[in-house]
């Protein structure tokens, strides 16, 4: 699934696809920590890592764990030469 694109927590489970309830098995989390992290409220380094594994990408290609890495919340795009 990774393509090395920035996407919402919620964008790649559904993209993969998941449910709240299969992601958060995979990962080894609660279904409402995967709620809440959808909504915007912060998470654990190890969720962060737990959450990224389960959708096979980087932690820091989950929109939502951009800020907690002190990265851009989106990634500066490259300019054509």
């Amino acid at each position: 699934m990774d393509d090395g694109s920035v996407r919402s927590l919620r964008a790649l489970r559904l993209a993969y696809p998941f449910s709240i309830r299969d992601l958060a098995t995979a990962a080894g989390v609660s279904p409402m920590t995967v709620q809440r992290i959808e909504r915007g409220l912060p998470a654990r380094p190890a969720t962060m890592r737990a959450l990224a594994a389960a959708l096979g990408v980087l932690p820091a290609q989950i929109s939502e764990f951009r800020p907690l890495l002190g990265l851009d919340a989106d990634p500066p795009q490259e300019t054509p030469r």
